[in-house]
């Protein structure tokens, strides 16, 4: 079977202007068609396209009417894919579909689902070369309106080594500006070279260095802009631990966060391995605002230890305020080798920050320090 679309240019992939069909096989039985509604209980499927494309299997039973789309046993397999499935859409009206998503309901149960990229190449060229021989796999259960979904099962794995398994509710979809997720996070394994293709080109900054491997655990509630979460990260620079909330219309903000590095490599991360090293630090921050000219905080750390020109310093305590541009902070540390006090005061309403500072050194050894040879 050939079909060429004469108007329109050949495109890559499967291009359904300019088709050329081989092998093609179709068997179906219990087909209807009365009032626009169409029923089919489709036995087996296969063919071959010119472009590459290959259907080994396709079968299952499937229902198409105004008022619903049914998917029962829905199987489609080729040599890089296996969909099982089974989904129900019910609505009230076709427009409902993209106007109304609170009258869409929907049933969607995937199972053993494998997607070969390379399958995803045939319809799109947005797809990296070096992944197109990759895969993902889906197992998932979710159920609902369109705009107010529960989540009992979402397991997502593939790509290099990516691997997600959440649970929970999404309300508010599809507009993601208006979307409240209540997530549990059992598991989020993501490795760096899967974060580079999915985020977009540019946008980390040239001074940073991402961990081979990310693993995360734990609860989120919330927008992206109103939410509470507590995440337990481990990443073969080290881990991490944010206890997190935020409220607030843009510009009244308010948020609290407190959060704890556990022998991190921030020295690695900086790409600043030759001055700085790991860091263990405890830090809480409450405020409100997010300009930096409206800003009003509070904020204390303790640094139990970090490693800096290959000293290990330890135990400096640091706290204090931002607001109205000013920043005042109060600091010690105990160190046998950098013994101090300080007292600094910084205004950021200038082009450039205005510092002013009292330090009182009880102790400083600059030999011990590695800032002195002598």
């Amino acid at each position: 079977i050939q079909f060429d679309n004469l108007g329109a240019k050949p495109a890559k992939g499967l291009d359904f202007n300019h088709l050329k069909i081989s092998n093609l096989n179709l068997g179906a039985d219990d087909l209807s068609f009365a009032d626009g509604a169409i029923k089919v209980k489709v036995n087996n499927g296969s063919l071959k396209d010119k472009s590459g494309f290959i259907l080994n299997e396709l079968k299952g039973d499937a229902v198409y009417t105004d008022k619903q789309i049914k998917l029962v046993n829905f199987v489609l397999r080729t040599p890089n894919t296996s969909i099982n499935n089974s989904t129900e859409l019910n609505f009230t009206s076709m427009d409902d579909l993209t106007k109304h998503p609170e009258r869409v309901r929907l049933s969607l149960n995937l199972k053993n689902t494998t997607i070969g990229l390379k399958d995803a190449g045939f319809f799109s060229d947005a797809i990296p070369a070096n992944y197109r021989n990759e895969k993902i796999k889906i197992n998932a259960n979710v159920n609902g309106y369109l705009n107010n979904l529960n989540i009992p099962q979402l397991q997502i794995s593939g790509l290099k080594n990516t691997q997600i398994d959440i649970s929970g509710k999404a309300k508010g979809l599809p507009d993601i500006n208006k979307t409240f997720l209540d997530l549990n996070i059992k598991k989020l394994h993501l490795t760096k070279a899967d974060i580079l293709v999915a985020v977009p080109k540019n946008s980390l900054p040239p001074s940073i260095e991402l961990p081979n491997v990310v693993n995360a655990k734990g609860v989120f509630k919330g927008s992206m802009t109103d939410f509470n979460t507590n995440l337990n990260i481990k990443t073969d620079m080290g881990g991490a631990v944010v206890v997190a909330s935020m409220k607030g219309a843009k510009g009244k903000e308010s948020y609290k966060a407190n959060i704890s590095l556990n022998n991190f490599n921030v020295g690695r991360l900086l790409k600043q391995q030759a001055t700085i090293g790991r860091v263990t630090v405890k830090a809480a921050v409450v405020g409100t605002g997010l300009d930096p000219k409206t800003i009003n905080a509070k904020f204390n750390a303790q640094v139990l230890s970090a490693t800096y020109n290959k000293y290990n310093y330890r135990n400096l305590a640091i706290s204090g305020t931002y607001a109205k541009q000013l920043v005042n902070i109060k600091g010690n540390m105990p160190d046998s080798n950098a013994n101090f006090n300080l007292d600094a005061h910084i205004n950021m309403a200038g082009k450039y920050p205005a510092v002013r500072a009292d330090v009182n050194l009880k102790q400083v050894d600059l030999q011990k320090l590695n800032f002195s040879t002598t």
